[in-house]
């Protein structure tokens, strides 16, 4: 098997036009649509957000990539004992709030949102999230969420959004449908473990 190569690696000596002797981090010259093409296939947006460390070139290129996917698992087993979901749940709606709205009103073309459990003292502020990524004239929306019995789901513009082609609810345990439903340009819907009303 051959060696990874270190970052120097990815650092070649080049001549500068007065014959100088220079670095060039040639990572980081790429064209934004090549680094955000490459950061799309990170396994989340937060994932994405950790290169912003690895020069100032990189700090907001993850703002500009046109999916999005957060992601959070408050389970116990997953955060360790001395965590708490109630104190991690607002950072991570902080953090994707901030994301969409640096986003200035650019067009996603995908927002996936996975959240466990999630219980009804949750449920305001993911209808804030899923309605701030429909705002963005998403394409494809993609909703999991892992909530107890009791929770609902029902963010309005869900069923109004012209953009929308694309729908898939997974595990939204009681859906609540309003009187007027509008998706003109749907093509897929996949509604999966859930009741609606």
């Amino acid at each position: 098997m051959a060696d990874i190569p270190d970052c120097k690696a990815l650092k070649r000596n080049a001549k500068t036009p007065d014959g100088n002797d220079e670095e060039i981090d040639r990572l980081s010259a790429l064209p934004d649509e090549i680094l955000c093409h490459i950061l799309s296939f990170l396994y989340s947006t937060e994932d994405a957000a950790l290169t912003s460390v690895l020069s100032t070139r990189w700090r907001n290129l993850f703002v500009q990539l046109p999916d999005v996917y957060l992601s959070i698992n408050t389970a116990r087993p997953f955060m360790g004992e001395d965590a708490d979901p109630d104190l991690m749940f607002p950072d991570f709606l902080n953090f994707g709030f901030r994301l969409i709205l640096r986003r200035n009103g650019a067009p996603l073309r995908k927002f996936r949102l996975f959240v466990r459990p999630c219980g009804d003292n949750y449920r305001l502020g993911i209808h804030s999230l899923i309605s701030a990524a429909l705002l963005c004239k998403v394409k494809e929306l993609d909703i999991c969420l892992m909530e107890d019995e009791t929770s609902r789901l029902s963010p309005p513009l869900m069923f109004t959004c012209k953009t929308l082609v694309s729908l898939k609810l997974w595990k939204a345990v009681d859906l609540i449908i309003p009187d007027l439903v509008s998706l003109p340009n749907l093509k897929v819907m996949h509604l999966i473990g859930f009741k609606m009303n």
